[in-house]
């Protein structure tokens, strides 16, 4: 990874696995955040499909927290697409940072 692509990240980056949903065209497409911060989201995506600049997403944190938010693709490869929150509230990053501090280390 470069040196540019790390200064653009804005908070600490944990590797996860946890559902996360885009929808395109109001159709769902069931996805995992391999790697989550409270600023975006490195994601897979079994379909394959060219992502759109911008879509909806929920991000399910555990079986009490899902987020909704509006996500900028940054690039995408093959089945590999980095996301960033737009329009994120600080409540909901809150519950990101949480999330992830409660990881086991």
């Amino acid at each position: 990874m470069n040196q540019a692509t790390m200064d653009r990240r804005q908070g600490a980056r944990l590797g996860t696995d946890i559902p996360l949903v885009t929808y395109r065209d109001g159709v769902a497409f069931h996805c995992r955040a391999v790697d989550l911060s409270s600023g975006g989201a490195l994601v897979y995506n079994p379909t394959r499909r060219e992502p759109p600049l911008l879509q909806r997403i929920e991000l399910t944190l555990n079986r009490s927290t899902t987020i909704s938010a509006l996500a900028r693709t940054i690039w995408s490869s093959g089945r590999w697409i980095a996301l960033r929150f737009v329009g994120l509230d600080d409540v909901d990053r809150l519950d990101i940072a949480e999330h992830l501090d409660a990881r086991p280390q």
